[in-house]
């Protein structure tokens, strides 16, 4: 669980320490999750570093996050993709449940029929499931960056105002830490009367 932990650990830093707005991080995470569903295994990180680098996001959440099927996941979320393309074609193309083995043909077309119909129903499942949790990576990493940065950006302001503290005279007093501006309204203009 040790080694588990620090991975998970590692890719956490990388993502919010990664170059670029919320918005790109946020995105490239989603696109790698998304791809992670929808490309074939051995395809992911060549598909997550071309796709990030076309729409200008951030790579390494993008390779990060095709790394949700994995040797682990994959045991879950692949026979779910097929299920979910399965319901969606039978209609259309009837089902590919496996022949009874001892009265399969076994031909070399057989097999590329039977292992087409599964990859397609995999694929259009894995699209699917992919854009619904490219969706949610996408919202709560959003959500998650801006609350880090803004947290990182508020310590290093009380570490600034600190050391202008502990710099400054004793009888002045150091600014006051910056607060949300509200827009008021503009100044009156004194006026005189001679």
């Amino acid at each position: 669980m040790g080694i588990l932990r620090k991975k998970l650990k590692r890719a956490y830093i990388r993502i919010v320490t990664a170059k670029g707005s919320p918005q790109q991080v946020a995105a490239g995470l989603a696109l790698g999750v998304f791809l992670g569903m929808a490309v074939p295994w051995g395809l992911q990180i060549a598909a997550a570093v071309i796709g990030a680098t076309i729409l200008n996001i951030a790579r390494v959440p993008a390779v990060i996050g095709v790394n949700v099927t994995n040797p682990v996941t994959i045991w879950f979320l692949y026979p779910f993709a097929w299920g979910i393309g399965e319901w969606i074609l039978r209609p259309f193309v009837g089902s590919t449940q496996p022949p009874i083995w001892d009265k399969m043909e076994y031909t070399w077309g057989a097999f590329f029929s039977f292992a087409g119909g599964v990859l397609l129903r995999m694929t259009i499942g894995g699209v699917l499931l992919g854009i619904v949790f490219a969706v949610v990576t996408y919202c709560l990493a959003l959500r998650g960056l801006i609350r880090f940065r803004e947290m990182v950006r508020q310590r290093r302001e009380a570490r600034r105002l600190a050391r202008l503290a502990a710099q400054a005279p004793a009888d002045i007093t150091p600014p006051a830490p910056p607060t949300k501006k509200h827009p008021a309204s503009p100044p009156r203009e004194a006026t005189t009367r001679s």
